[in-house]
């Protein structure tokens, strides 16, 4: 939760000339069709009802959107059953990595649905985000951030 997956996503995808899908909107989208709601009221539905869509939506994007393409995920997803796994099949995996206390700065003026609980997930979901490649983001600027992913996507392609 604001590590900035969708702002670093969006510029690298610019960076790269490649589409860029943010899972979050697609959710949101998905959402306010089948029930004319957005994010923070599929949470009021409960946070299961949330999962199964993103869960639905990130198979809907993972087989139907055209490669190469950019992808940021919610903060929760690589904790939605087996997605993580799903996800590294198809896919090199970046995990944006902040610490608590630019999180908390970052959300303190949010209306994110679990901001309540942010701490908590922070916690919990920290083990989770130990796989893929990771990037650490505090206290640097979007331009250096996908500039390192850039570099490590060349290594990973050259290493092939």
């Amino acid at each position: 939760m604001a590590c900035g997956k969708s702002t670093v996503g969006r510029q690298l995808a610019e960076s790269l000339t490649w589409p860029f899908v943010d899972l979050d909107i697609v959710v949101e989208t998905q959402a306010f069709e089948r029930w004319k709601t957005d994010i923070p009221g599929i949470f009021q539905m409960g946070e299961k009802v949330f999962r199964e869509l993103e869960q639905e939506c990130l198979e809907q994007v993972l087989t139907q959107v055209p490669h190469p393409y950019v992808l940021s995920l919610g903060g929760g997803t690589l904790h939605n059953g087996n997605l993580s796994q799903r996800i590294q099949e198809e896919t090199s995996l970046f995990v944006l990595h902040a610490s608590w206390n630019v999180v908390e700065e970052r959300i303190r003026t949010s209306n994110r649905p679990l901001k309540a609980s942010a701490h908590d997930l922070f916690v919990q979901r920290d083990s989770g985000y130990k796989i893929g490649i990771g990037v650490t983001v505090d206290h640097r600027s979007v331009e250096d951030i996908v500039e390192e992913i850039r570099q490590k996507m060349l290594r990973l392609e050259a290493s092939c």
